[in-house]
C-alpha cells in the first residue's frame, strides 16, 4: 500500500495542495493526530508538489488536530535548485496553523556509501520470533491497530529498557514501501523508547518531528534502533535509526517530545474541563461542559465553574493570567 493511500490524502486539482480529512487510523490511541502520520503527509505533499523525492524533514506540531478536522496542507517552493529543492508546507485547520515544516527534496549519484554509526546487534532475533508489542488498551486505538510490531529480548511483548536504547520490528499493510512518508510513519519513536525506560503509563506527545533520510529501500520488516538520549525540563529527546532486516539504514529519525504520567495528563485535562452537573435548579445541563475550572485536580470534582465571562473576572481578580477561560471553582 501507497502512503498516500494509507493516510487517505486527497489531491485537489492544485498539485501543491491537498487535504487530510482526520480519521481514527491515522491517530494515537489518546485520539489526536499520530506525529509521524503528520510529517508523513508533509512529505507526500512536498514531492508530489515538486516531483521529487525527500531527503530530509522537520515538522513542527503547532496545534493539535483531531477527528472530525480536515487538515489543508499547501507546500510553498522555496528555492529549486538543479539538485535540491527546498520547500516548506503548512497545515492548516481553518485559520488555525496545526503543522509548520521544511522538507528538502532532490538526490544525486555519487560513489561513496554507507553507514558509520552505530549497528543494531548481530544476534537481534527476526520478526516472526519476536512477540507482538503489549501496550495498554487506552494506548492500542488508532494506527497501533494497522501496523504490525514485535518487541525484540521480551517474551511477554513489553518494551523494557535500562539505558534508553530498545529495538523494535515494525511494518505495515502489504509490507513498507521505498518511501520516506512510509518511514515517517514508522520512526517517530521517541515514545516508544519512554515505554521501555518506564514501568509507569508514561505520555509522550510531539512537539516535532524530523527524519533524515539515507536510501529507501522496500523491505518486509523495518528495525527500529530507538535511542532517547536524555530528558530535562518536561521534554524528552531521542532518535531512531530505520534498518532493512539485512543490515541496510535507511533513515535517521529525531524527536523531541512533552512527557507526563497519564495520571498527570488526566490531571491537566480536569483543571481545564470539570465533568458536567447539575445546577441549583435540577435540569441537568447537556451539551458543552461547564467553563473550565483552574484548581480541579481530579475527575471527581463537585465544584461548579464560573459560568460566564463576568463570572471569570469575578472569581479570579488576583489570579494571574493564564492560557484559556481563567474560571475557578465557587467554593475553592
Amino acid at each position: 500500500m501507497d502512503v498516500r493511500s494509507f493516510l487517505q490524502l486527497e489531491a485537489t486539482e492544485d498539485p501543491a495542495h491537498w487535504r487530510l480529512p482526520m480519521w481514527e487510523g491515522i491517530c494515537g490511541g489518546r485520539g489526536a493526530l499520530y506525529g509521524g502520520c503528520g510529517l508523513a503527509a508533509v512529505i507526500e505533499v512536498a514531492e508530489a508538489a515538486t516531483g521529487r523525492p525527500a531527503t530530509w524533514a522537520a515538522c513542527q506540531f503547532v496545534n493539535g488536530a483531531e477527528v472530525p478536522d480536515t487538515l489543508d496542507l499547501r507546500c510553498e517552493v522555496l528555492i529549486a535548485g538543479r539538485r535540491i529543492t527546498q520547500t516548506r508546507v503548512t497545515a492548516s485547520v481553518g485559520d488555525k496553523v496545526a503543522l509548520a515544516a521544511l522538507v528538502a527534496l532532490g538526490t544525486r549519484e555519487f560513489p561513496i556509501e554507507g553507514a558509520w554509526g552505530p549497528h543494531p546487534p548481530a544476534d537481534l532475533p527476526p520478526p516472526e520470533a519476536c512477540a507482538t508489542r503489549k501496550m495498554p488498551e487506552h494506548r492500542r486505538g488508532g494506527l497501533r491497530l494497522r501496523i504490525d510490531e514485535r518487541v525484540v529480548g521480551e517474551a511477554d511483548g513489553t518494551m523494557a529498557s535500562s539505558d534508553g536504547r530498545a529495538f523494535l520490528w515494525c511494518t505495515m499493510p502489504g509490507g513498507v514501501p521505498a518511501s520516506a512518508g512510509a518511514l515517517a510513519i514508522l520512526g517517530d519513536g521517541v515514545s516508544s523508547g519512554v515505554d521501555a525506560m518506564f514501568t509507569d503509563d508514561i505520555r509522550a506527545r510531539s512537539i516535532d518531528n524530523s527524519q533524515r533520510v539515507v536510501a529507501p529501500r522496500a523491505c518486509d520488516w523495518v528495525l527500529a534502533d530507538i535511542q532517547d538520549d536524555g530528558a530535562g525540563e518536561g521534554l524528552a529527546h531521542g532518535r531512531a535509526r530505520l534498518w532493512t532486516p539485512d543490515g541496510h539504514l535507511l533513515a535517521v529519525a529525531s524527536q523531541a517530545a512533552w512527557w507526563a504520567t497519564a495520571d498527570a495528563g488526566r490531571a491537566a485535562r480536569s483543571r481545564w474541563w470539570c465533568p458536567p452537573r447539575t445546577p441549583a435548579g435540577g435540569q441537568r445541563r447537556t451539551g458543552p461542559r461547564w467553563p473550565p475550572c483552574r484548581f480541579c485536580t481530579t475527575n471527581s470534582c463537585s465544584r461548579q465553574g464560573a459560568s460566564s465571562a463576568a463570572g471569570w473576572a469575578r472569581s479570579t481578580p488576583d489570579r494571574g493570567s493564564r492560557s484559556g477561560p481563567p474560571g475557578r471553582c465557587a467554593d475553592p
